[in-house]
């Protein structure tokens, strides 16, 4: 029998915010793969369970496997900062189907009503990112943080944005979930969950670039 693959993405974290096609085709399936952290949520389904979410070593698993319908999790939105992409691709010749799934992104959109669209849009998880050039281009950056939430607030701050807006969402979805609220000077020196989303909002975005350094910038002897 041929082997059936679906990649899906899982969302944020909390089976209430995954799909109903998701979770009927984990019903359906024989072999689930993904990280220990979403694979603990489909404890009590029927299907052997391999943590796993390093691409190469997703398509050893699948080639070794005996049984042929295999469900592919991925954090979040497949097509959003995703391993889903590279995994796809590994696994090109099985013609696998895919399946979205709610980011992070959107789910802050939703909650604070400020509007994705035409945000900058930027991931600090295993990169890096200029976020201070970000923040001064655009009114309004989306940032998935990676962990990285305390340095991004600390880099605001000592290039002179602490005033800027801050939404920070922990765990979201999760019951323990939080957005916090405040400028980048009140919240700096907490610390936050490493799965953190940000908004930063500056009112005072410029996609001017300068062109050199003003004469009152220079200090000159007597």
């Amino acid at each position: 029998m041929e082997k059936r693959i679906i990649i899906a993405g899982a969302g944020m974290g909390s089976r209430a915010d995954m799909t109903d096609g998701l979770l009927a085709a984990a019903g359906h399936s024989e072999l689930i793969i993904g990280s220990e952290r979403i694979l603990r949520l489909f404890a009590g389904y029927n299907a052997r369970m391999v943590g796993e979410y390093r691409a190469d070593e997703i398509r050893k698993i699948v080639e070794e496997a005996e049984e042929n319908k295999i469900l592919i999790l991925v954090s979040g939105d497949q097509g959003f900062f995703s391993a889903a992409k590279r995994i796809r691709e590994v696994l090109s010749d099985y013609s696998p189907s895919v399946m979205p799934g709610i980011s992070s992104v959107s789910y802050m959109s939703a909650c604070t009503g400020i509007p994705w669209s035409g945000a900058q849009i930027v991931s600090a998880h295993g990169r890096n990112v200029n976020i201070v050039s970000a923040v001064r281009r655009n009114r309004v950056t989306y940032v998935l943080t990676g962990g990285n939430a305390e340095n991004i607030i600390e880099t605001l701050c000592r290039y002179g944005y602490g005033d800027i807006e801050v939404f920070a969402g922990e765990r979201l979805s999760y019951m323990n979930g939080r957005i916090s609220h405040g400028t980048a000077g009140r919240l700096s020196g907490r610390k936050f969950d490493p799965l953190s989303v940000m908004i930063l909002i500056n009112a005072d975005a410029s996609s001017d670039v300068p062109s050199g350094i003003p004469d009152a910038e220079f200090i000159r002897s007597s």
